[in-house]
């Protein structure tokens, strides 16, 4: 006679229940794209200043890309491991436990539905967190363009054959600093101010 003692149902129990998904740090930021979120919210606050505008007037699309692209990429590697972490936080503090597992579990494409009612939390814990963030990055990347405009004599250019230059580029990808994704179309600000916060992710 088989005899089942209630350890041996325990254990029998948990071979048979599927794993809980185990929430670690990395899985969170790969559900949750703090990466392409980062690089889509930098693209945009610093395409829609006029300082962005007359750098580029100045340098011209080749120049302005050769300037803007290393100094881009520079600044999007120094503050993202701070944006992930951010990220990470407000998606351990304001999404549930259960709720967390299974958008992690769902993946990229569907965590973002799953997480949604929580997302009003994560966004402003997001910008409270991140604009800071947001705003520094994007102070250095106008530095280093300001930096090389500033050599160029603009009495010296045709400013309409730059502005037209200028508006040839695909405003959604500047110098194509996303690779093959679209951030959002730029918003066209008068000044340096009113930069946007970051919201969720997804």
């Amino acid at each position: 006679m088989r005899i089942c003692t209630p350890l041996m149902a325990v254990a029998a129990l948990l071979v048979a229940s599927p794993a809980i998904a185990q929430v670690t740090d990395e899985a969170i930021v790969e559900a949750a794209l703090p990466d392409t979120q980062f690089r889509g919210f930098l693209l945009r606050t610093v395409s829609g200043t006029d300082t962005f505008k007359r750098a580029f007037v100045a340098l011209g699309a080749e120049q302005g890309c050769a300037t803007f692209v290393p100094a881009f990429q520079a600044t999007y590697d120094k503050h993202l491991p701070t944006w992930r972490a951010n990220m990470v936080a407000a998606w351990r503090e304001h999404i549930p436990a259960e709720t967390l597992e299974q958008a992690v579990a769902a993946g990229p494409g569907e965590a973002g539905r799953i997480a949604a009612p929580h997302a009003e939390a994560v966004g402003g814990a997001m910008e409270a967190s991140s604009k800071p963030v947001l705003t520094e990055a994007s102070a250095e990347v106008l530095a280093a363009l300001a930096e090389s405009a500033k050599a160029v004599d603009v009495a010296s250019i045709d400013q309409k054959a730059r502005i037209a230059e200028l508006e040839a580029l695909d405003a959604r990808n500047f110098c194509g600093v996303l690779g093959g994704a679209v951030a959002p179309t730029p918003t066209t600000t008068s000044n340096d101010e009113g930069r946007p916060g970051p919201v969720q992710g997804r």
